[in-house]
């Protein structure tokens, strides 16, 4: 989506939040998975350590520590007994997909597919609900989106074959309900969304977290249908849940911090719209410093809107995001930053340049409507046992 014509929403999708707690209570959560690991130990009880382990790394990623829940993954893999391994590779592939490593997040859910042949059919059927979810979002972030749909329909009936596991229908319902958004498919975006929503709200136990992100991706649906002022009630509610339960330096803080400015931008206050543009680079800096997948996306919407201040530093912005989008290979986003660079450089007066810009945007209209990773894998079923 692009800001000058609708708002540029930043979305983390819900299947990368697992503990759904407060930074406090997951600190107090990794504090006591870390004791219990060392008493395991200790004991001797290593398949018991081997398990806290998994669980620490979890509680890790949900803090944005990726490179520390994932060395804690890699480095007892080989240990773990078939069905522990599954979970273990499904939380490489979010934590790779965090990081923007979309070819290796393929390559661990391939090796989980293989693996799930192996297990019970009980345990099959709670690891598909998740695998599926994994698969479902990384084939968004692929912009495969008629696979994403198929694997997260899957997820969802998968869910709701599981009794007891409200939260993973809510889940599996508020990934829907973001895709169907991305596509603006914008009632069954709502209605997913909605129904995700009284999930959560009828679960015993306190997920404000989860409570957050549905208020956020319906306030997303809410601007796609014109509705700014339920929108932005919406929004500013989100952000206020996540900043209090995350801290600022969160990469899911971040994307509340953008989809405001986008609501701003939407509005025309274009002021606005720069400040919580930069507050949400701010924040995916904190959590994951100047690589953070997600920052060069909210840099450009911080370029466009200093373009519509005036900002004389607009046009270096334009710059570096346009090269840095080169470098990764992204030509969906690289051909949304070359449109607003021509854009500027042509109210600049630059008009030469803003003819080339156009035309190398145009010239990636193909490939950006085509599959954005073309290195990944075969899509495979998950094994049936």
């Amino acid at each position: 989506m692009t800001i000058l014509s609708r708002p540029s929403f930043l979305s983390l999708c819900l299947i990368l939040t697992t503990a759904l707690a407060a930074s406090t209570k997951l600190e107090r959560t990794e504090q006591k998975l870390r004791d219990a690991i060392e008493a395991a130990r200790k004991s001797g009880s290593r398949a018991d350590a081997l398990g806290k382990q998994v669980m620490l790394a979890a509680v890790l990623a949900d803090q944005a520590r990726y490179d520390e829940s994932q060395a804690i993954l890699v480095a007892i893999l080989p240990e773990l007994p078939r069905a522990m391994s599954i979970q273990a590779l499904d939380e490489l592939a979010r934590g790779h997909m965090a990081m923007g490593r979309l070819e290796d997040a393929d390559a661990a859910l391939s090796q989980a597919g293989d693996r799930i042949a192996g297990v019970s059919e009980e345990v099959a059927v709670q690891l598909r609900s998740s695998l599926y979810g994994t698969l479902g979002v990384l084939r968004m972030h692929q912009a495969r989106l008629d696979e994403a749909e198929t694997f997260l329909k899957r997820s969802l009936a998968a869910a709701r074959d599981l009794n007891g596991r409200e939260l993973r229908v809510a889940l599996a319902l508020g990934n829907l309900g973001q895709l169907y958004l991305r596509e603006r498919r914008l009632a069954l975006a709502e209605e997913r969304l909605r129904e995700g929503l009284k999930v959560v709200e009828r679960t015993p136990g306190d997920h404000e977290l989860l409570k957050a992100q549905f208020l956020q991706d319906l306030g997303s649906v809410r601007v796609e249908n014109g509705d700014l002022r339920e929108a932005g009630e919406m929004l500013e509610r989100a952000l206020a849940v996540l900043r209090g339960l995350l801290g600022d330096d969160h990469p899911a803080v971040a994307a509340a911090w953008n989809n405001a400015g986008a609501l701003h931008a939407r509005r025309q206050h274009w002021d606005r719209a720069a400040e919580r543009f930069r507050r949400a680079a701010e924040s995916l800096r904190g959590a994951a410093g100047d690589h953070a997948p997600q920052l060069v996306s909210v840099e450009l919407n911080l370029a466009v809107a200093a373009a519509k201040l005036g900002d004389p530093g607009a046009a270096k912005m334009f710059e570096k995001v346009v090269a840095e989008l080169r470098r990764r290979r992204n030509p969906a986003l690289l051909r949304d930053a070359l449109t607003f660079q021509a854009e500027h450089l042509r109210s600049s007066g630059r008009k030469e340049e803003a003819r080339r810009a156009r035309r190398e945007a145009k010239s990636l209209e193909p490939l950006a409507h085509s599959l954005a990773s073309v290195h990944t894998v075969d899509i495979r079923e998950l094994k049936r046992p």
